[in-house]
């Protein structure tokens, strides 16, 4: 069985990105373009991971589609609808585990969906079958500083799950942590999207990671352009030592080795007369 297969997909789509261009100001005297004319439809239920070097624009995509950023150019749209703000079709799990320290991981939990309007007895419920969910129930009454760093981050996971997102997208959220821990959360991952419809968009530097979490890799060149776009159709769940896994990684590391250095483009006001 082939790994992958190579080309875009537009069937079933809930993402798309429609000629979006993105620059930021660059030291008072011009601005720099992260992402130009990106093109692309991501399908509802995939697990889509964007790969690419530092710089490629990578963070930038993921938070044009949380509505934190506005596209220069082009647009966004989520299941057909215009991308306008944030917005609670989606949700974002962060490198950095964004907990209130002030609360247990119960309350934390619980707090988007009081804002949702549910009551006190509903919240609970809900926050505690995701607790359970990611293997947390036992540490509900606990405050975010007494769990390690893997557990927090399962809690931030469980926070956004809760809110039943259509749209999961996720920042390197495991790139701080231990070898160990980093696989043993990818692998519940993996079993969170099996279990569910949400559609998860990944940001990662890590081929290995890629090829075990996606079924879609979009790999991001130089300029924040599309330079490949790999449907992965191996099989779940995944072995890490499989003959196809490793041939995925194998291309996968083939095409970022033969990507020009990830250089953004500056464009310069004209001089004052």
């Amino acid at each position: 069985m082939e790994p992958c297969s190579l080309g875009p997909v537009n069937h079933d789509r809930m993402i798309s990105f429609d000629s979006v261009t993105k620059a930021f100001p660059h030291n008072g005297s011009g601005t720099t373009t992260v992402l130009r004319n990106l093109s692309f439809d991501v399908r509802q239920g995939d697990f889509t991971c964007i790969l690419g070097p530092s710089g490629c624009g990578k963070s930038t995509l993921l938070n044009l589609v949380a509505g934190f950023l506005k596209p220069d150019t082009g647009s966004i749209t989520i299941d057909r609808k215009p991308v306008q703000g944030p917005g609670p079709d989606r949700a974002m799990v962060f490198q950095d585990p964004t907990l209130f320290p002030w609360l247990t991981v119960l309350q934390n939990i619980m707090f988007g969906l009081r804002r949702k309007g549910l009551d006190k007895a509903e919240c609970r419920r809900q926050a505690m079958h995701y607790l359970e969910f990611t293997g947390l129930g036992h540490a509900a009454a606990q405050y975010p500083y007494a769990l390690s760093g893997g557990m927090r981050q399962r809690a931030a996971i469980a926070r956004v799950l809760a809110l039943h997102p259509m749209v999961l997208l996720m920042d390197e959220p495991f790139s701080a942590l231990d070898a160990n821990t980093r696989e043993h959360l990818q692998e519940e991952l993996q079993n969170i999207h099996s279990a569910g419809k949400e559609t998860f968009m990944y940001v990662t530097h890590s081929v290995s990671e890629a090829a075990y979490l996606a079924d879609r890799i979009i790999i991001l060149g130089d300029r924040g352009t599309v330079a490949h776009d790999i449907e992965v159709t191996i099989k779940r769940p995944r072995k890490r030592s499989s003959t196809e896994l490793l041939e995925l990684k194998t291309l996968l590391r083939s095409h970022l080795a033969h990507l020009p250095c990830c250089m953004t483009h500056t464009t310069r006001k004209p001089a004052q007369p």
